[in-house]
């Protein structure tokens, strides 16, 4: 009878143990606060491995670290001329002409992209739309 109890005592701490991990890393937090707040980019959503990261944030942001990851902020406005995104047409071209006309490529709207990781310099637009994580594009190279 004593066994049968302390099997059952061990399942109990097994499951409670994993609810405490669970919650651990579900991402949300005790407050209530959410972990997208508007003007940040997150480059990573494990606290540990930001510990020891370096990242490179552009001029119109700083870095950030808080308890659901870690990325770039903005801190001041980035004027950004004239975004096109990328369409059907544009992103099954055959093949693209080789003119030096440089574009800045980004992976999400120039508004929540901070990092370095979320645009790059192309040759073109052609090639920019080419790429399949570019979802549009502005005039001249990359802002730092």
């Amino acid at each position: 009878m004593s066994n049968r109890i302390g099997v059952n005592l061990l399942r109990v701490s097994y499951i409670v143990v994993i609810l405490l991990l669970s919650s651990c890393t579900s991402g949300g937090s005790s407050t209530g606060n959410s972990c997208d707040a508007s003007g940040r980019d997150y480059i990573s959503r494990d606290v540990q491995r930001c510990a020891v990261m370096r990242f490179k944030c552009d001029s119109a942001s700083q870095a950030f670290s808080d308890q659901c990851g870690c990325g770039c902020e903005r801190i001041k406005e980035r004027p950004v001329s004239q975004f096109t995104q990328c369409g059907p047409s544009s992103r099954n071209a055959d093949a693209c002409i080789q003119i030096y006309k440089p574009v800045c490529g980004w992976k999400a709207n120039p508004d929540h992209c901070f990092s370095s990781n979320c645009k790059s310099s192309y040759a073109n637009s052609c090639f920019a739309c080419a790429d399949e994580h570019v979802v549009g594009y502005t005039s001249g190279a990359c802002p730092n």
